[in-house]
């Protein structure tokens, strides 16, 4: 399925948002952006036509370096299946 840059970037923040979220804000949509600026680093990788590891690996290099959760790794398979059931293509 093609999609637009702006399409993408949305679907993405909208997956990390609800299936990812390893802190744990999903339940207040005000906070629907907190993860606007890893969606920007997927859209990038899924462009790139990246592998469930590659983007297993980014969300949990994420989690750990940056976020440092208790419980890494928690939400990822399902997140990236997400990512993945988009079926997005550049082409």
């Amino acid at each position: 399925m093609k999609m637009d840059n702006f399409k993408l970037l949305n679907k993405v923040n909208s997956i990390l948002f609800s299936t990812w979220d390893p802190i744990g804000v999903n339940s207040n949509l005000n906070l629907s952006d907190e993860y606007f600026e890893y969606a920007k680093e997927i859209t990038i990788l899924l462009k790139e036509g990246a592998d469930d590891k590659k983007l297993a690996d980014y969300l949990m290099t994420r989690e750990v370096n940056d976020i440092g959760t208790s419980e890494p790794g928690k939400t990822i398979a399902n997140t990236v299946w997400e990512l993945k059931k988009m079926g997005f293509t550049e082409k």
